[in-house]
């Protein structure tokens, strides 16, 4: 398969997730590295695949959607969150071709992984991308969530600055990102989800109790210029091409796995949108990347801040598992002549790529490094590979027919889209480290 691995992270959900049809896509690091993998068909029904694909979209990200409204206008941020679920919705479902296409060429008990895929369908070099985009997108995510708990509770006491939180935070993230089996970690994910719940709730009840909304004349409609600043925190949201094989693996009955994607798409994208567009119009001008910092003043806004907080804390080493993971893989043993100890060697990559996500979390805000991350690395994922593979595998097919020629303009059309969106993003991201982006005093 040359150096580029599938990684064991995925191959651990997948059987998990067999085993156990409601895991949460957030406990994928539950299982021990040395343990079997078993090759039990799929159980989860339709309901219990609706709930997964859900837990793997809804989380820190729905806390940048207010401040991209406050980017993009009321209409042009409705616009680019409906266009990133449909798109979304639209190469997870060429990505799952593509993989039954290619599943014939590997025996029946292997686990096929997006690296795979690529491979398969257009050799080393795409399989290289798809590995760097997954490297940087899962440290990213987890940088991402420095920078979310850092600036929270510095909004909380602000004596001690995000980069001192940080640090003192690494007392508890090298051990546990140093953990041979995060089993444990998956009990946490219900408290997880409670303060997920309490955070986007707690936030309307604070803005509904504390704000006024303003004529519908102060609202800009559109803003194009600024539209960049934040379609990246768009797909950080809703670009889980990466994570969703293993949820489609999970089905007892993986032909419906199109309408429980298309129901779970429909509700989150309703959901997220409701919420970015409702906390923009309360919180309006002085909307925070993270709009959980518009929130101060009570023991609950301090409840909610803390819940985050732990919940993105006990997933950062689950966040961290891929890309690490990918990076073992390959350079562990490549080392063997300096380190002899494989065990030392992953310990040294392990503490290595967690001060690296410390160094990438300074960052000036979370709306940025979420631009930077989603409008780069899970973009790339979600918008410019899949079509990439799906015109390659089936692209002579879908000529021959006027239906299949139209399936074929649509996968150009989503690719020259994602093209578009994530060089306009990442340059703008880029721009930002040089520049000085205007954000609320009280978000600093």
């Amino acid at each position: 398969p040359g150096p580029i691995m599938a990684t064991r992270r995925e191959r651990e959900l997948s059987s998990r997730s067999e085993r156990d049809p409601l895991l949460s896509v957030s406990s994928f690091n539950s299982l021990n590295d040395e343990e079997p993998l078993p090759t039990s068909a799929g159980t989860a029904n339709l309901l219990q695949t609706c709930a997964n694909i859900f837990k793997g979209i809804v989380g820190a990200g729905s806390f940048a959607l207010p401040f991209a409204f406050s980017n993009m206008g009321v209409a042009g941020g409705l616009l680019v969150i409906v266009v990133a679920g449909v798109f979304c919705f639209s190469t997870v479902l060429m990505l799952i071709r593509c993989k039954n296409h290619v599943a014939p060429r590997f025996p029946p008990t292997h686990v096929i992984t997006y690296v795979d895929i690529a491979r398969q369908v257009s050799g080393p070099a795409l399989e290289a991308v798809v590995y760097f985009l997954s490297v940087t997108g899962s440290l990213g995510v987890s940088a991402a969530y420095l920078v979310f708990i850092g600036s929270t509770l510095n909004s909380m006491y602000d004596a001690i600055a995000p980069i001192e939180y940080m640090l003192m935070l690494l007392i508890v993230l090298v051990p546990l990102c140093l953990l041979r089996t995060f089993r444990f970690l998956s009990y946490t994910s219900i408290i997880g989800d409670i303060g997920l719940a309490i955070g986007l709730g707690g936030t309307l009840a604070y803005g509904f109790a504390n704000e006024t909304l303003q004529s519908p004349g102060s609202y800009d409609m559109w803003r194009i210029e600024t539209t960049p600043r934040s379609f990246g925190s768009v797909a950080f949201l809703f670009c889980v091409n990466f994570m969703i094989l293993p949820i489609e693996r999970a089905m007892a009955r993986p032909a419906s796995f199109s309408t429980a994607l298309s129901s779970a798409m429909t509700v989150v994208t309703l959901l997220n949108a409701s919420f970015g567009l409702l906390a923009f119009l309360l919180f309006f001008d002085k909307t925070c990347s993270n709009v959980v910092l518009n929130l101060n003043g009570s023991s609950y806004v301090y409840l909610v801040k803390i819940a985050l907080c732990f919940d993105l804390s006990a997933s950062y080493p689950l966040t961290m598992a891929p890309g690490r993971e990918i990076l073992e893989n390959t350079l562990v043993p490549r080392v063997k002549h300096i380190i002899p100890s494989e065990r030392l060697a992953s310990v040294l990559i392990r503490v290595t790529l967690v001060f690296i996500t410390v160094g990438v979390a300074q960052i000036k805000t979370f709306g940025q490094i979420t631009n930077l991350v989603g409008g780069f690395s899970l973009a790339s994922l979600a918008f410019i590979v899949p079509p990439i593979m799906y015109a390659i595998v089936f692209g002579q097919d879908l000529w021959r027919s006027t239906s299949g020629q139209l399936k074929l303009g649509g996968a150009l059309f989503i690719l020259i889209f994602g093209l578009a969106a994530t060089g306009l993003t990442t340059y703008e991201s880029v721009w930002e480290f040089f520049e000085a982006v205007p954000e609320p005093a009280h978000c600093t």
